[in-house]
């Protein structure tokens, strides 16, 4: 699984080497130059992301460190990855106060949360 991981590929934005800003980004932007390589796919040039470059089914949804994941609103959903046996992401959507809580009742149910 790991391996299969190692192969994802990794599109980054046009020049991001050149400014800080977006080198910290590091996320791709489609180019849209009237003379950019990258849009005309000239040889030598990055790559840049196609339908046929999509993420393997066998690695979809799953963690970097390898397990499968939900994302947890609240005490029900929590109880319900302890049932499924999967690890959670606490949602950034939901407060400090209720982040704690499921913190701590992931905790005591035994439950690995990714972000918390």
């Amino acid at each position: 699984m790991r391996k299969r991981m190692s192969l994802k590929r990794k599109f980054l934005r046009y020049k991001w080497q050149r400014y800080f800003k977006l080198e910290r980004q590091g996320t791709w932007r489609r180019a849209r130059g009237i003379d950019n390589k990258i849009r005309m796919k000239k040889k030598g040039w990055p790559m840049r992301p196609t339908t046929g470059l999509r993420t393997m089914v066998m690695i979809r949804g799953y963690h970097p460190s390898g397990v499968k994941y939900i994302v947890v609103n609240n005490e029900k959903q929590l109880k319900k990855a302890k049932e499924l046996g999967l690890a959670v992401y606490i949602s950034s959507r939901i407060g400090l106060n209720k982040k704690l809580k499921l913190t701590k009742l992931s905790n005591d149910l035994g439950i690995e949360v990714l972000n918390g």
